[in-house]
């Protein structure tokens, strides 16, 4: 016989809450799955960095010195036939910067593949007032005009931080789970904390058991280890799901439910749940209506020999506490 601090009921509220903690982690990485990877779709993504193909580019910058960065019209491959022009923002000393522009007449040809964000990390106002500038330019090209990105710029000096990403996209998890699991993860604690303090008030109780609960055996006046209970001079155990005692000498009646009708007295939604996790319940009453408390035991104190026992053994402690089979 052991002391246990989770029973069925605890154990499925656990998996329920490792359920949400997945539905959790499904939603959140739904909402940030852009932010977190890197796009290879030949497109500027909305969120997160991705490769373009870069096959326009006007060496002449539109802008310098923005934040430490240049500033140029350029264009990538839409598809095989249509280019969308935009602002790159690039750092002039970058490799990819300096390649871009050493071979800007070639692009057409032979577009560069470049990494980069949409609006960069985070979007700067300076470069949209920019963009804003240039797509009203009179001397634009009908053409650059036609297909030029008026919203957004790409950056590949300023690159989104994955990790950051994937950091927020934990925490928005942790977030979801705590709001969608603080019920079960709740009543886990509660139950867990419920049954640790019964186990240790009842073996200070009774120092002679040294908290083992197999000593009570020699000195039990009922036993049944199939059900889950039992009775200890003056204390009724249970010990088939989560630890729970009651002290006999405060109570005043026994209700005896099978399959857990008793524990959800006020809440019926729980009776499939009781049944399904095959438990029996004790409802222990005493003087005040305040003063009541569950018990579970194994189902098969359903059986009518089982609870024969068990009444006798309360008949046998007090005559004073009744017994009710439901």
């Amino acid at each position: 016989m052991k002391v246990k601090y989770l029973g069925k009921i605890e154990i499925f509220m656990a998996v329920m809450s490792a359920l949400l903690l997945f539905i959790s982690i499904m939603i959140t990485k739904d909402i940030f799955k852009d932010s977190i990877r890197t796009h290879n779709n030949n497109w500027m993504a909305v969120k997160g960095n991705s490769y373009i193909s870069i096959n326009y580019l006007q060496s002449e910058p539109l802008a310098t010195d923005v934040d430490g960065t240049n500033l140029y019209l350029a264009g990538y491959w839409l598809s095989d036939s249509l280019t969308e022009y935009f602002v790159l923002q690039a750092d002039p000393n970058s490799e990819d910067t300096k390649n871009l522009l050493k071979n800007a007449d070639k692009l057409s040809d032979q577009p560069q593949r470049v990494l980069g964000s949409r609006n960069g990390s985070r979007k700067n106002e300076k470069i949209t007032e920019i963009v804003e500038k240039t797509s009203q330019l009179p001397d634009i090209p009908r053409e650059i005009k036609l297909y030029f990105n008026e919203e957004d710029y790409f950056s590949i000096s300023d690159l989104e931080n994955p990790v950051w990403n994937f950091a927020q996209a934990a925490f928005f998890a942790l977030i979801f789970y705590a709001i969608f699991a603080a019920l079960p993860n709740i009543f886990i604690l509660v139950r867990w904390r419920k049954s640790k303090k019964a186990a240790k008030a009842f073996f200070e109780a009774y120092p002679e058991l040294m908290g083992d609960l197999n000593n009570i055996e020699s000195g039990a006046a009922y036993l049944d280890k199939t059900v889950g209970l039992a009775i200890y001079k003056n204390h009724l155990l249970a010990f088939s799901q989560n630890f729970a005692i009651a002290d006999l000498q405060r109570v005043k009646s026994l209700e005896i439910s099978g399959r857990g009708n008793q524990l959800v007295y006020g809440a019926p939604g729980l009776l499939l749940l009781m049944s399904l996790l095959r438990a029996a319940t004790i409802l222990v009453k005493g003087e005040s209506k305040k003063d009541k408390q569950i018990l579970m035991a194994h189902h098969s104190l359903d059986k009518p020999e089982a609870k024969d026992r068990l009444v006798t053994a309360i008949g046998a402690y007090s005559a004073a506490i009744a017994v009710v089979i439901r």
